[in-house]
């Protein structure tokens, strides 16, 4: 039997007995689990020793949609087990064109590398060596209040809550995952929780570098390389524990194995094209955005490119590689879609706001991510990024190989899903068209520098590469010296956390409480944890109890707080018993003060 009948046939039997042992093993723990068995092991799962949410109604709730998936598991088990002869030659397709993608890319990578003159190339590997470096110099900053959540609350978890508990956007699972591995290996400091979401940040790099290669140029493709290697926003992400780098990363490679199909219409690269969306969508659902962009992208391509019997193919590729992205996505949240629920992944924070608030907090939201993506870029350089994306555009005809701009798909993408959410995302959200303003940006300025290039001839690439250096260096001087990066309020920080439960450890006596409010109490309690304090020393305001014989309250001036919002927030027969507040310690970003 030839390897890929035998591994097909195999890959089969797997999955169809899988599901359906997997949906006779769930059914049977759903009638035997009762409700007092779970709520003692559920609540040792809590931050507080608690889990006050989980109630008899929810677990009935959960109970319903355990018993679906078991028997949807051991129906579709059954019937692949029943159609498995026929599954067969479908099975081997799928493993061939996947194998065949693989090669090809790989081959096609490996065959550019050795055509490449090797100046270019080893400006490509300074920029990444630039990029490790640059971002290494900031993975070691205090942790902030979202990546402390996510390890907290879903990476210091067994792993089947990691992947199925979903009680809030905190939780981006590919992240998670990763982070509890991670965590596994090299201990909970700072830096572990960090490496997934670092080391996708160095990936975006080259992923920025084939993108542009494959859109445009060489020479652009190392310009917008050097941007992302510098860029400021990018480098901060890459050093916080969350899954925007890892949404940048698999929506750069979706749309180059995107622009690959296009140009080679033979079903080969939509595979990996799947893959990528999927682990996108299992990192952050805001993968949503990028995907509609490809999707658009490719779509309008071919219609502008490809007017010939090769079209119909096309869109069938284009169809099947969507729903292959929907049937990995569903697999990889299944979890959570049994634990917690649809609700909590499509839901919005605060709901639908008014036609007005929302074309308003548009406008404010798109100035605020402005500003965010050109921090620590000098304004002449801003100015100039600005004119080469205006030519990019202007002279798209000459500058790239495919009718259709990048920017009108991102617009015909995203605009309909904005308009039909009406939600304003965070700025944070749209981190991934960072890289492709960048990718957009490059030939620009390229284009600018034709005449030069006329004039240094067969130079043109030393001349490239060198100025793609240079521009990475001075970016990321300048990103060193402002320490932005740490300064930065995204996702919520306490920069002296780890020296005020270092203070507190010194200090506390048994009956004292510390009281602390969003975004604060996430990082001490971490800091709590590493350093073994007992964390049930630590509540939020609304908790502190009319029994507690001593408080201590820190306040987060980095987040704007003040001694008399926090005290207000706490209970008011407890607020009547505060006599006169003392001055502990003052630190850089907070105060302590004890009642």
């Amino acid at each position: 039997m030839p390897r890929k009948t035998l591994f097909a046939t195999i890959a089969v039997w797997i999955v169809a007995t899988s599901a359906l042992l997997c949906g006779v093993g769930l059914l049977s723990t759903s009638f035997l689990a009762s409700f007092e068995w779970v709520k003692p092991r559920v609540d040792a799962l809590a931050l507080n020793g608690s889990a006050n949410a989980f109630t008899v109604d929810q677990y009935r709730d959960i109970l319903v949609r355990v018993r679906a998936a078991a028997v949807a598991l051991a129906f579709v088990g059954g019937v692949l087990f029943l159609l498995r002869k026929r599954l067969y030659a479908g099975a081997e397709r799928a493993c061939s064109s996947l194998g065949f993608s693989w090669r090809a890319v790989a081959g096609g990578v490996s065959e550019a590398a050795r055509r490449e003159e090797k100046v270019h190339l080893v400006g490509l590997f300074a920029l990444l060596l630039a990029a490790i470096i640059l971002r290494l110099a900031f993975l070691f900053q205090p942790i902030r209040y979202d990546e402390a959540y996510t390890y907290l609350a879903y990476a210091s978890k067994p792993f089947l809550v990691a992947i199925s508990r979903y009680n809030a956007p905190n939780n981006h699972i590919l992240n998670t995952v990763l982070a509890y591995a991670s965590c596994a290996l090299f201990g909970n400091a700072e830096w572990a929780i960090r490496l997934p979401a670092f080391v996708a940040g160095v990936m975006v790099v080259p992923a920025t570098y084939v993108a542009a290669r494959v859109l445009y140029r060489k020479h652009a493709a190392l310009v917008a390389a050097a941007l992302v290697a510098s860029s400021s926003v990018l480098i901060e992400y890459s050093t916080n524990g969350r899954g925007y780098t890892m949404v940048c990363l698999f929506s750069l490679i979706a749309l180059a194995l995107a622009k690959r199909v296009k140009d080679q219409v033979d079903g080969g690269g939509w595979p990996l094209f799947a893959i990528a969306a999927a682990f996108g969508f299992y990192a952050v659902p805001i993968m949503l955005y990028p995907f509609a962009v490809v999707v658009v992208w490719y779509g309008l391509s071919i219609c502008l490119d490809d007017p010939g019997t090769g079209r119909r193919r096309a869109f069938a590729h284009l169809f099947s590689a969507i729903l292959l992205t929907v049937a990995l996505t569903l697999m990889l949240y299944s979890p959570v879609l049994v634990i917690s629920g649809l609700s909590p992944l499509v839901a919005t924070s605060d709901g639908q706001a008014t036609w007005g608030t929302f074309i308003r907090d548009t406008l404010s939201a798109f100035v605020a991510t402005w500003s965010q993506w050109n921090r620590d870029i000098p304004v002449p350089l801003r100015l100039l990024l600005v004119l080469g994306f205006a030519l990019s555009l202007i002279f798209h005809r000459r500058v790239a190989e495919d009718r259709m701009p990048l920017l009108a798909a991102v617009l015909l993408g995203i605009a309909p899903i904005l308009l039909a959410q009406r939600v304003v995302p965070f700025t944070r959200v749209w981190l991934f068209l960072l890289p492709w303003y960048f990718v957009t940006a490059a030939p620009g300025l390229v284009f600018l520098l034709r005449p030069l290039e006329a004039k240094v001839g067969a130079g043109t690439t030393l001349l490239f590469a060198l100025l793609s250096m240079v521009l990475s260096l001075w970016l990321g001087v300048g990103v060193v010296r402002s320490q932005s990066v740490v300064a930065s309020p995204e996702t919520g920080t306490l920069s002296d956390a780890q020296e005020i439960v270092s203070y507190l450890s010194g200090t506390l006596r048994p009956g004292e409480l510390v009281v602390s409010d969003t975004p604060s109490n996430y990082p001490l309690r971490y800091y709590f944890v590493r350093s073994g304090l007992s964390a049930s020393n630590l509540v939020e305001p609304s908790d502190v109890p009319k029994s507690a014989e001593r408080i201590i309250i820190v306040v987060n001036g980095q987040a704007h707080q003040t001694l008399d919002g926090i005290v207000k927030a706490i209970p008011s027969a407890r607020r009547a018993q505060l006599k006169e507040p003392v001055l502990l310690r003052r630190f850089s970003s907070a105060s302590v003060y004890g009642y």
